[in-house]
C-alpha cells in the first residue's frame, strides 16, 4: 500500500535534504552545498552559468558576513531573478513564483495576490521581495540558516487547504524549471475562489520514456533482452511466425512487448515514372 506522499507524487520532495549550516564561516564543502541549494530553490531549477553567479554575495556568505537568509534575499533581488520572473512574466505569475521560491508554498487566494500586487505597485520590486523574506512566516519556517524548500504540498497549521491544492499547479516535478512559463497557473482557481485540481508532479518517467537500468549505478539505459526463440528442431519458430500466428487470441496483432523486435518487411523496388531525368527534382 502506497503512503500518501507516494500516491500524490511528492515523495521525491518529501525526501529532499534541508540544508542547515549553523557554523560560520562556512567550510568549502558546506559553502558549495548551500550555494547550489539556494540557486536551485530561488531560481526554480533554472540553470545558472558560472559567469552569472553572484560573486560578491557568495564571498560574503562564505566569510560568514551574511546569513543564508540574506544570501537568499540577494539572489531574489538580483537581475538573475528579476529578468526571469518579473520582466518576462505577468504580475500574478511573478507573485505566485515568489510564494513558491521564497516561502515554499502557493498563495492562499485572491487576498494574497491583492496584498502583494499592491506592495509591488506602490513600493516597488525590492519591497515586494522583502515582504516575503522579512516576514514572520519566513523566520518561523526557515530562520537565518535554512535554505527555503517546498513545503506547501503538506497541510500546515494556519494555512487553508485551498493553498495545498494550489501548490500542485506550481510544483510540476523535481526536474521541472520555472523559467519556461510566463503565464499565471492559478488565475482561474483564484478568481473563482476554487481549489485547484490535484495533478501529481512528474517525479517518475512516463511509460514512453526510456527506462533506466536499476542495476547500473551510472543510470545508463540498458535495452531489454529479446524474447528467447527455439533455434533448431521441430519446435523452431521464426520471429515472423510468432507475430502472425492467427491462432493467437490477439488475432495476429503484434504484441507490444515484441513489436520492437519485429523484422522489416521487404518491399518491391520503387521506380520513377516520368518523361525524362529532368522531371526528378
Amino acid at each position: 500500500m502506497l503512503n500518501p506522499t507516494a500516491r500524490l507524487g511528492v515523495q521525491a520532495f518529501d525526501e529532499r535534504e534541508v540544508v542547515f549550516v549553523p557554523q560560520e564561516p562556512l567550510s568549502t564543502e558546506d559553502f558549495e552545498v548551500v550555494v547550489r541549494a539556494v540557486y536551485q530553490q530561488v531560481l526554480g531549477n533554472v540553470h545558472v552559468m558560472d559567469s552569472e553567479r553572484l560573486t560578491v554575495p557568495e564571498s560574503l556568505l562564505k566569510n560568514g558576513e551574511i546569513t543564508i537568509r540574506e544570501f537568499v534575499r540577494a539572489v531574489a533581488k538580483s537581475s538573475l531573478y528579476r529578468d526571469r520572473f518579473f520582466e518576462g512574466c505577468s504580475h500574478n505569475r511573478f507573485i505566485e513564483l515568489n510564494f513558491k521560491h521564497l516561502l515554499g508554498r502557493a498563495p492562499q487566494g485572491y487576498s494574497d495576490f491583492a496584498t502583494h500586487g499592491r506592495t509591488l505597485t506602490e513600493a516597488g520590486y525590492d519591497a515586494e521581495i522583502d515582504s516575503y523574506i522579512s516576514s514572520d512566516e519566513y523566520m518561523d519556517a526557515f530562520g537565518e540558516n535554512v535554505v527555503p524548500y517546498y513545503r506547501g504540498y503538506k497541510t500546515q497549521s494556519g494555512q487553508g487547504v485551498v493553498g495545498f491544492t494550489h501548490m500542485f499547479r506550481l510544483l510540476r516535478g523535481t526536474a521541472a524549471s520555472d523559467g519556461y512559463n510566463a503565464a499565471s497557473q492559478l488565475n482561474r482557481s483564484v478568481l473563482k475562489a476554487l481549489p485547484s485540481d490535484i495533478i501529481p508532479p512528474l517525479t517518475a518517467p512516463h511509460p514512453w520514456q526510456r527506462p533506466v537500468s536499476t542495476t547500473d549505478p551510472r543510470g545508463i539505459y540498458t535495452p531489454p533482452v529479446p524474447p528467447e526463440l527455439p533455434l533448431t528442431g521441430s519446435s523452431a519458430i521464426s520471429t515472423d511466425d510468432r507475430y502472425n500466428d492467427v491462432s493467437s487470441p490477439f488475432n495476429g496483432e503484434v504484441l507490444p512487448q515484441y513489436r520492437q523486435y519485429q523484422s522489416f518487411t521487404k518491399t518491391d523496388k520503387i521506380e520513377w515514372v516520368g518523361q525524362n531525368e529532368g522531371d526528378i527534382e
